[in-house]
């Protein structure tokens, strides 16, 4: 999990105003991770156990880092991506050994909506 926390540090620092930036897990484990072992102080939620009270709801997000399991992928790029001027896959993981294995790293640009109006109502 070390591994995909730096990736996901990697991704947070080529996103302009990285402090407006929201990081959204798929599971408690990936958030857990990405907050203890981030270099950049990144604080990851999640929907999953008590990271649902995490989310931070006085800062105003313009961009999204999406940490989805590789199964999702398509899922997530169909549902998620209309919201943002630019969307790209960013990075995942390809070490075929790794539990983590396939696992995406979203990067979703400047927000056409109001994304904490959209975490609240989920």
């Amino acid at each position: 999990m070390e591994r995909t926390c730096q990736k996901v540090d990697s991704v947070y620092m080529t996103i302009p105003n990285p402090k407006n930036t929201l990081i959204l897990c798929d599971n408690y484990g990936q958030a857990g991770a990405i907050n203890y072992y981030s270099k950049k102080g990144i604080r990851a939620v999640t929907f999953n156990a008590d990271y649902i009270n995490w989310f931070d709801f006085e800062t105003k997000y313009y961009h999204l880092i999406r940490i989805k399991n590789a199964w999702e992928k398509e899922n997530e790029w169909t549902e998620t991506s209309p919201y943002f001027e630019n969307a790209c896959i960013a990075d995942s993981i390809t070490n075929k050994y790794a539990r983590e294995y396939g696992t995406t790293i979203f990067s979703f640009m400047n927000a056409k909506i109001d994304i904490n109006e959209r975490i609240k109502k989920r």
